[in-house]
């Protein structure tokens, strides 16, 4: 399953201008991104991301 997405698509569906806040996550360390066909896209959670978000899901908060 393909859960790319391109700022662009993901401005179309959030409404707004979302490069700065994709920057931000990315700088931070939260998604991973890559440039496809020339654009750049976000292609994942970084594992710091996907841990952080299990454990919230089991109800656990490490930091």
């Amino acid at each position: 399953m393909d859960f790319r997405i391109t700022a662009e698509e993901l401005a179309g569906d959030a409404g707004g201008d979302v490069l700065r806040d994709v920057a931000s996550l990315r700088a931070k360390g939260w998604i991973l991104t890559r440039r496809v066909d020339d654009r750049l896209t976000v292609i994942g959670l970084s594992p710091m991301a996907v841990t952080a978000l299990s454990n919230l899901r089991y109800g656990r908060r490490e930091g």
